[in-house]
């Protein structure tokens, strides 16, 4: 074999080669021209690194494909020129302008798809040199580098740094319906307006999330809670903070156990796991002060042993009273105590909670049928119909049987009466009208003689 076959062979090879590099086949290849801009970046896909063989492409306005670039390393793309328009050829466009709006598709190798618009996630660049961060949207701006960082949109906004002040980390476990999360799953933690100020995207196999940036905003303001969600993407579901379940994480190193529910504290580091339960399963949070509380609870506990429903603050627990509507008899409950009269916590039924410290109770439970009997005389109920129904609105079925409700809440008694006269309010009560049915609140009602056994639907 001559030395000049053999140069003709390796020439052609590498020739083939080259061309494999730098044309994949989806996007055809733009037109050069004497300008261009020039784009580089990091690119990934649901967070990981693109692979080799994966594309970004550049259109003009007019949807001319004017830049393209096959990844060779790993979660990188460019220097990729995108070409401008070549003025000698009028009839012809080649490519952008100066000022042009870009669009950018990529072509994810690894499954077939094609993706661009609101399906990316595009970001400035920050490397130094003698690039320039990209604007977003990008333009075409001749002989300049810019840098531009792509990825694939995700479920939850994620939030930008600069836009705010301040942050605390949270980090743990998360388990979605007795499996590990999968690569595209996220968490999303939001503010009391609604604002997306965390964000976390699984990129690999594994449970473990975090360490979390949850960034200080205007509603988040030191103490106040935050609203966790999670997406998972395999089945296009978002999970609501009343369909998940948090737990305390076992603190490690700087880290403490976070308080439930999650608030926002500045420089804070919390351990916090979160599960979406296999079943249709509610959490319930309610916060309990020291000295009396008048509470209730609004879901039905696995198991309504009051020993096992208390048990995490059973500590700063008191004493606890109920009462037995049908009996018109007081129940008793106090951690340690030998044959307690009241024994489970249960929806439906309104509990006097004393408190040596505050606390925040967690139940975790099923939903309830919100359905309840009533007695002649006085009833200590708890409420679990929609949360702040007007009470008017809430008691039509109940007609002319029932004749006070009242509500003590922060020292301050409320009540409305049924329009009968004859009913005196005692002097050492405040007269507060009572307008709401609020979940996890107690309530004292009086059904009227002569009624019998009423079923009230809440």
């Amino acid at each position: 074999m001559s030395r000049s076959f053999r140069f003709i062979c390796t020439l052609i090879i590498a020739c083939i080669l080259w061309h494999s590099f730098t044309h994949a086949g989806h996007f055809p290849e733009p037109t050069p021209t004497n300008t261009a801009s020039f784009f580089f970046g990091d690119f990934k896909i649901n967070g990981v690194d693109a692979r080799v063989g994966d594309e970004v492409a550049f259109f003009d306005p007019q949807g001319v494909l004017c830049g393209l670039y096959v990844v060779r390393v790993p979660g990188k793309y460019g220097r990729v020129p995108v070409y401008g328009d070549d003025p000698s050829t009028q009839s012809i466009d080649e490519g952008a302008k100066a000022g042009d709006v870009l669009t950018v598709k990529i072509w994810d190798s690894s499954t077939g798809t094609e993706l661009e618009g609101p399906e990316l996630s595009l970001t400035k660049g920050f490397y130094g040199g003698s690039s320039t961060p990209s604007l977003i949207p990008p333009e075409w701006q001749g002989d300049t580098d810019f840098a531009l960082n792509i990825d694939t949109s995700t479920h939850f906004p994620r939030p930008d740094p600069s836009l705010y002040s301040g942050s605390v980390d949270f980090w743990g476990n998360l388990t979605i319906k007795g499996r590990e999360p999968k690569p595209g799953d996220e968490i999303g933690v939001f503010d009391g307006d609604g604002n997306v100020i965390g964000h976390f995207l699984f990129t690999k196999k594994g449970n473990t999330y975090g360490f979390m940036h949850v960034y200080g905003s205007q509603s988040a303001i030191s103490g106040k809670p935050l609203t966790f969600k999670v997406w998972e993407k395999s089945t296009s579901t978002e999970y609501p903070m009343s369909s998940i379940i948090l737990r305390q994480g076992t603190a490690t190193g700087s880290s403490l156990p976070s308080p439930l529910p999650p608030v926002y504290t500045d420089n804070g580091r919390y351990a916090l796991d979160i599960e979406v339960p296999l079943e249709s399963i509610n959490q319930f949070i309610l916060t309990l002060n020291t000295g009396w509380n008048f509470i209730s609870i609004p879901i039905e506990p696995i198991d309504t042993s009051i020993g096992l429903v208390l048990k995490d603050i059973s500590p700063n627990v008191n004493i606890v009273w109920s009462y037995k509507n049908e009996t018109k008899t007081w129940l008793k409950y106090k951690p340690g105590m030998e044959n307690p009269t009241l024994t489970s916590f249960e929806p439906g039924r309104g509990y006097w909670v004393y408190m040596k410290d505050d606390a925040t109770l967690t139940v975790i439970g099923r939903d309830t049928s919100g359905k309840i009997l009533l007695y002649e005389g006085w009833n200590l109920v708890g409420y679990s119909g929609i949360d702040n129904a007007g009470i008017e609105t809430k008691v039509e079925g109940l007609t002319d049987r029932w004749t006070i409700i009242w509500n003590w809440t922060n020292n301050v008694w409320k009540h409305i009466k049924r329009d009968t006269p004859s009913i005196l309010t005692p002097s050492i009560f405040t007269p507060t009208l009572l307008s709401k049915f609020t979940r996890g609140k107690a309530y004292w009602i009086k059904i009227t003689q002569g009624s019998g056994v009423i079923e009230w639907q809440q």
